[in-house]
């Protein structure tokens, strides 16, 4: 059972007319199809071999996991002080 209620005007008529129009308006909701999710291709940059390609190419300012000893990079400032 299903119960819709109005008080959105002042006459019973009125509240009544609007509760029938809310009634079909659920039920033309729920009589609707849901489209199908439509499946998509990853991109290119998010499929698994390229990632690792990426992180070599990142540069290390120091040693880590598979990175060189890299100097420091420094700007200008630091070299005035």
């Amino acid at each position: 059972m299903l119960q819709v209620t109005s008080q959105r005007h002042r006459s019973q008529v009125a509240n009544k007319d609007a509760a029938v129009e809310r009634f079909a308006e659920l039920v033309g909701e729920a009589l609707q199809e849901e489209v199908p999710r439509r499946k998509t291709r990853p991109s290119r940059g998010g499929e698994g071999p390229g990632v690792s390609t990426r992180k070599r190419r990142r540069f290390r300012p120091e040693a880590g996991p598979g990175g060189a000893d890299l100097p420091r990079l420094t700007s200008g400032i630091d070299r005035l002080i």
